[in-house]
């Protein structure tokens, strides 16, 4: 398990943030996508909603990518925060929302 955490932890600060762990591990457990994406918004509905906010979603991405980069040992992505915020952007149109301010419900999610 020491082994584990120090994978986790590469900064070796001593902490591992458990939102950026779960939403690793969702992504790369195994088991259907619906369920493992259910997870994750579930993980990420803080308040217990039933919707996504633009900062969930975007703490979502970015939870997502340095979760898998420490988990894969594969180098970080430079700009994720450009990523997250195009990635929001994305989908809160796709949503048809037009203000940040709006959510995602659970069915526009995934």
């Amino acid at each position: 398990h020491k082994k584990a955490f120090s994978l986790l932890d590469r900064q070796g600060s001593g902490v591992v943030d458990g939102f950026m762990f779960l939403a690793g591990l969702c992504v790369v457990c195994s088991g259907p996508l619906k369920e493992r994406m259910d997870l994750l918004y579930g993980i990420f509905d803080v308040n217990r909603d039933g919707a996504l906010t633009w900062d969930a979603l975007v703490l979502l991405v970015k939870s997502v990518e340095r979760g898998l980069t420490s988990m894969t040992q594969f180098e970080p992505i430079a700009r994720i925060d450009d990523l997250a915020v195009a990635m929001g952007k994305r989908a809160f149109h796709s949503a048809r929302r037009r203000q940040r301010d709006e959510a995602l419900t659970e069915g526009e999610w995934f």
